[in-house]
């Protein structure tokens, strides 16, 4: 049997290309390796239309240190870079390459596995599939809103990977609707009692020391008590920072559980606002919350943080820009545990628990925005992924919890835009975070199949924040 070159373009001088019981078999690149030698490429070009699917079966026994090209191209023949395509690269690591746009690995092959593997257009892009149980099971492993026009020919493009393939299909197939598309009003937070003793500040064992507060001060740094400049009550508290700007701040111990999401408000000012100078509300052991600036009038200073352990520290502390040689007045600070449940927006169900989720967060400074995904129960949330991008931190985060149990997965930086999509696509007990397109961190093992649900919920720390859209492709 060999390739029937009617339907079939071939480029392979050095014969690496053999069609064998049934299959078709590449046995590696050119003694000097290069893109697109050996080839194959449909001679017949076909119409980019909605529902164009691509599936590919294909085993490989090693991957070079190039790997091999599989999809789709608007090149006749087809040249290496083909988009979109799966491109397995060394060590078995699959490669997404959509239409345009940034390259994501998902996932990481393995020798010796059959796998399927399935492109599917749509209007205005492309979703990819893979399945490594013969086709019964397909999971999400990418989707791009952006996509290619005009005429796309399909085939292989190999440097230097071993395989075989039984097959490679292009037909027209059915969409499927997003499982979730909405875009969700705002949750409305609510929150337990008071934390803090003394958050009004008028309790003072001297004129320099708080009965109730711990002080931390540094070079000729001091904290003071003001009975002029307030806010309301009889004292405020103003820290006087020196001219190199050394630690000023003062702080207290709340009890709080961990994994808790903590409200820090209070009211500050500033003696001089030239160079816009800061302040930060902080948990210690979190990170570092966002530089809350600061006007010559008393103006309301807000902050949320999840608590990485129990019983955290609440720190009021100078922050690090244009402190130095001035005071700065603090008053009526409150702290308290948010409810879970009312950070959520209302939840849709994705039916699914493997799926592209994705929102884009639009988060003022100092709070957090986000989504949870594989969700339980929405009024008592114990079980799911959480999602989110905190502004202050200039991070992306990936939780689970399990039984009410927080565990931080990942915690990437990021350079935060307002709306800029945040994504994690679930694939089995896989998952893998991104924002703005670029992968965050590596793909994490959760098996979600007990205990977990298939909802999917907004979240959000202030209500005058936003997710955007909420989508589920599954």
């Amino acid at each position: 049997m060999s390739i029937n070159t009617s339907i079939w373009n071939i480029t392979d001088t050095e014969g690496k290309l053999a069609v064998a019981n049934g299959l078709l078999n590449c046995s590696g690149g050119k003694a000097t390796p290069a893109w697109d030698d050996p080839r194959l490429s449909s001679k017949q070009g076909f119409t980019v239309v909605a529902g164009l699917t691509l599936d590919i079966a294909m085993n490989f026994s090693g991957f070079g240190a190039n790997g091999s090209e599989i999809g789709l191209d608007n090149s006749d023949p087809i040249i290496a870079d083909l988009r979109p395509c799966f491109f397995p690269v060394a060590s078995g690591a699959l490669q997404i390459k959509p239409s345009s746009g940034t390259i994501v690995t998902p996932i990481t092959l393995l020798t010796g596995t059959s796998y399927q593997f399935r492109i599917v257009l749509k209007n205005g892009g492309a979703i990819w599939y893979y399945s490594s149980d013969g086709g019964a099971t397909w999971l999400p492993l990418w989707e791009e809103s952006s996509g290619l026009t005009g005429t796309l020919y399909v085939g292989y493009s190999n440097k230097d990977a071993i395989w075989t393939s039984d097959f490679i299909r292009l037909y027209k197939g059915q969409i499927k609707a997003k499982a979730v598309n909405t875009a969700p009003a705002a949750p409305t937070p609510t929150y337990g009692a008071e934390l803090l003793t003394d958050g009004a500040l008028e309790v003072w064992t001297s004129t320099t020391d708080l009965t109730n507060w711990l002080e931390q001060i540094a070079g000729t740094s001091t904290v003071n008590r003001e009975g002029t400049t307030l806010h309301g009550g009889t004292y405020a508290c103003r820290l006087d920072v020196d001219g190199s700007a050394s630690t000023c701040q003062i702080y207290q111990t709340v009890t709080a559980p961990a994994g808790s999401w903590i409200l820090m408000t209070g009211w500050g000012k500033v003696s001089d606002a030239t160079g816009n100078p800061t302040i930060r509300l902080n948990l210690s052991g979190a990170y570092f919350g966002s530089e809350l600036a600061l006007t010559t009038n008393y103006a309301q200073l807000k902050q949320t943080q999840r608590a990485l352990a129990a019983n955290p520290a609440i720190y009021v502390q100078r922050g690090t820009v244009a402190t130095a040689n001035k005071s700065i007045y603090v008053d009526d600070l409150s702290v308290k545990v948010a409810t879970t449940a009312s950070l959520l927006t209302a939840s849709s169900d994705a039916g699914t628990k493997n799926g592209v989720f994705d929102c884009a967060p639009t988060v003022a400074a100092g709070q957090a925005v986000g989504m949870v995904t594989c969700l339980d129960n929405a009024s008592n949330p114990q079980n799911y992924l959480h999602a989110y991008v905190d502004h202050g931190s200039g991070k992306a985060f990936l939780l689970k919890v399990v039984g009410g149990v927080t565990t931080e997965l990942i915690a990437g930086n990021i350079t935060y835009v307002a709306g800029r999509q945040l994504r994690v696509v679930s694939s089995g007990t896989k998952h893998v975070l991104y924002y703005d397109g670029t992968q965050i961190g590596t793909a994490q093992t959760v098996d979600t199949s007990t205990g977990f649900g298939t909802l999917m919920a907004g979240f959000q720390t202030d209500s005058g924040d936003s997710v955007g859209t909420l989508a589920a492709n599954v």
